[in-house]
């Protein structure tokens, strides 16, 4: 009976300490997973701040590009403008002696 019982103490003992290393891969499984999401988590917000990053440099490159773009359309129609009234001021001036000679005719009756 001693033979019997020691056998059974030892099946006792054995799967005891087999469940005394269950646990313990258990415990360091979960550490394991709590190291991984937060990995996973720094990984996240790391690739967050540089699509954010990008995203801004983006928009500033392009909105430089647009003043750039904008500012030589502006340049442009300014200079077509002053070139323009430089064109009507030759022919004001050209036309105004006629005018003046014409408007005194009228007044005078000739």
């Amino acid at each position: 009976m001693s033979d019997k019982k020691s056998g059974v103490e030892k099946v006792i003992n054995s799967l005891s300490d087999f469940e005394n290393e269950l646990d313990q891969i258990k415990n360091k499984s979960e550490l394991k997973k709590t190291e991984l999401i937060n990995m996973a988590e720094s990984e996240v917000e790391k690739i967050q701040n540089n699509i954010i990053k990008n995203a801004v440099e983006t928009k500033d490159k392009n909105v430089s590009e647009s003043i750039k773009k904008d500012k030589a359309n502006a340049d442009e129609i300014i200079s077509k403008g002053k070139s323009s009234t430089e064109k009507l001021q030759k022919k004001i001036d050209s036309k105004f002696d006629s005018a003046v000679k014409d408007v005194v005719k009228k007044i005078l009756g000739v």
